[in-house]
């Protein structure tokens, strides 16, 4: 007969000691253990299953879950670097920046508006005290011998407005034609041409502005151009606004032009000696006339004739009326009285001046040159 064993079935105390024993068996898992070498997972698994419903091994498993949420947010403050900008620091301090670079910026820009800002550039008042310094500084110099530079003007003048011009032009062009139709002028067209049919209006020309000339100057190398140049009268009404008064029209074999009658105001513009000065030193009698007697305006010249012509033509007429040798050829147009004083001169007396703008300023020598060719032409249109 067969003898079986009898099964002891463990008691729990026995199974709990049993697993107590396998605990302290087995050594404790360290986290530094655990981050350098995790269980292998079939061993992991294995020992879960047979440790399943152990109330310390749950026990454990959240001391673990614990310990892992704990390192994690350990870790995840390590992450943060304390120096990084969180994004409202980070925009605060960019905004810091861009309001420090802009302050920068504009401390850079009034630094270099006050560099650009030359203490010694001129403001217009001081560009003007400038101005009028550099003029005196030529008219010395000129004075004193530099007058080769071309520094001062041709001549200083009185520029009648450019509106103004075409009035005197056409009046000048309608009192030709009138004249053109005299019978006494027809009488005496042989002292102008030899030619049957004469056309005043293209036998006289023209070039530049009209003007009344003060001072030749002739760029500084005229006598007396400088000393001119200095006085204060010139330098302060130079530029200025003025109205001349055209008196008299004038016509001559070699000049067509107008007498102007000189303001007192404008008398003080008119250079010493200005009647007697250069050719007109040869007009017998000419100190006898009142000053300024010379002021005019040329509107044109014969073929081959320089304006500086017209002045002499007006002295010499001026004398001739003062003195009345006058012919008895005596003509009453609408415009004026007209008088034959001899030699194809023709003088006009205007029953009212004509009054015109005009400026006084400087003309430069460039714009006064011409052309050979066009001095050899016969006949030009009156300008």
């Amino acid at each position: 007969m067969e003898q079986t064993a009898d099964i002891v079935e463990p008691t729990p105390e026995t199974q709990e000691a049993r697993e107590e024993k396998n605990l302290e068996a087995e050594p404790a898992v360290t986290l530094e253990d655990a981050q350098e070498k995790p269980p292998q997972p079939e061993r992991a698994e294995e020992q879960l299953e047979s440790r399943a419903g152990d109330p310390e091994l749950h026990q454990q498993q959240g001391e673990a879950a614990g310990l892992h949420e704990v390192l994690h947010e350990e870790a995840t403050v390590e992450a943060v670097d304390p120096e990084e900008d969180v994004p409202e620091q980070k925009a605060e301090a960019e905004g810091e920046v861009v309001e420090t670079e802009a302050e920068n910026v504009e401390v850079l820009h009034e630094e270099v508006m006050v560099e650009a800002v030359d203490p010694a550039e001129d403001v217009p008042e001081q560009k003007a005290e400038a101005e009028g310094e550099a003029v005196k500084t030529e008219a010395e110099d000129v004075e004193g011998g530099a007058a080769d530079d071309d520094r001062l003007p041709l001549f200083f003048g009185f520029f009648i407005n450019p509106f103004e011009q075409e009035k005197v032009k056409s009046f000048a062009s309608n009192f030709l034609k009138t004249l053109s139709t005299q019978e006494a002028f027809r009488e005496h067209s042989g002292e102008f041409s030899s030619e049957k049919e004469l056309n005043l209006e293209q036998y006289f020309h023209h070039e530049g502005p009209l003007h009344c000339t003060t001072k030749f100057c002739d760029g500084g190398k005229a006598d007396g151009s400088g000393k001119y140049a200095l006085q204060e009268v010139v330098k302060e009404r130079y530029n200025s606004e003025t109205k001349l008064s055209l008196t008299a029209l004038m016509v001559t074999p070699r000049t067509l032009g107008t007498r102007v009658a000189l303001t007192p105001e404008q008398l003080e513009l008119w250079p010493e000696g200005g009647d007697t000065d250069g050719p007109a030193a040869s007009v017998p009698g000419v100190g006898t006339l009142p000053v300024g007697s010379r002021a005019h305006v040329t509107l044109g010249c014969a073929m081959g004739v320089e304006a500086v012509q017209t002045g002499l033509d007006l002295l010499e007429a001026e004398l001739l009326l003062k003195g009345d040798q006058t012919s008895d050829v005596r003509v009453e147009l609408e415009q004026g009285a007209l008088v034959y004083l001899g030699e194809g001169r023709w003088f006009l007396t205007l029953k009212e001046p004509m009054v015109v703008s005009a400026i006084f300023s400087g003309q430069s020598a460039e714009n006064e040159d011409v052309k050979k060719d066009e001095k050899k032409k016969r006949k030009c249109a009156i300008m």
